[in-house]
């Protein structure tokens, strides 16, 4: 079972200890904690998550909305605001941040339950209703963050612990990422995993004799478990 991985930004301890608890009833992961927004961001810079519960009111530098508005921007990662606070200039400020969710607290197991469901629910709703053929990735180069249109690229291929994107133009961007979870965010219409490090763009394919494919000019190769699929992936008899 792929349990949803939550990160969660509290202070309090008590309430931390209480959410998590509530997480693990409730068969989410939590993926990791933090007591402010720099600590936050290191576990989303190592962590695969799958959504925030983040509180508004955290200790250091940046409050929890300064955090909401990098989740959205940046990490493209929903997010549910947890705090104490229900006054009208609050909600205003933390609604410009989008986040999918406000509960305000004391909140039980089940506010965090239906609350996560339904924002998970309608984060992936809208990303598969996206209009774009094949959509955008951001991706993070060095310390910087870069919208990459898929179209451009060629194939992706796996090392240790990195990922060498290959692109249209002959650039390489080299990100830490597994190759799995970028593959969960590329359209399946357009690109395919042909070995345990390659993904390749079908649409640049122009040649495959069943042990490797040649996709813009590159050769790569193809492992005897996705033989079929990408034979039937390009529409070839086997």
């Amino acid at each position: 079972m792929n349990l949803k991985r939550v990160l969660v930004v509290e202070d309090e301890f008590i309430t931390l200890d209480l959410i998590r608890l509530y997480l693990k009833q409730s068969g989410y992961e939590v993926a990791g904690d933090a007591i402010n927004a720099l600590e936050a961001i290191q576990v989303l810079e190592k962590e695969k998550i799958d959504l925030v519960l983040l509180d508004i009111n955290i200790k250091g530098e940046y409050d929890g909305i300064w955090l909401g508005h990098q989740l959205n921007s940046r990490y493209k990662i929903p997010f549910l605001y947890l705090t104490a606070y229900s006054d009208g200039p609050t909600i205003r400020r933390a609604a410009e941040s989008r986040p999918s969710g406000y509960l305000v607290k004391p909140f039980k197991q089940a506010d965090i339950f239906s609350a996560i469901e339904v924002a998970l629910l309608n984060y992936h709703q809208a990303a598969e209703e996206l209009p774009n053929h094949f959509g955008n990735l951001v991706v993070k180069v060095n310390s910087n963050f870069r919208k990459l249109a898929t179209s451009e690229i060629v194939f992706i291929q796996a090392f240790k612990n990195y990922l060498e994107l290959n692109l249209i133009n002959d650039e390489r961007l080299v990100i830490r990422q597994t190759l799995q979870a970028i593959y969960e965010q590329l359209s399946e219409k357009n690109f395919i995993q042909v070995h345990r490090s390659f993904i390749i763009n079908k649409k640049l394919v122009s040649e495959f004799d069943g042990t490797h494919v040649k996709v813009a000019g590159q050769l790569i190769p193809v492992s005897r478990s996705n033989k079929e699929s990408l034979a039937a992936s390009l529409g070839k008899n086997r």
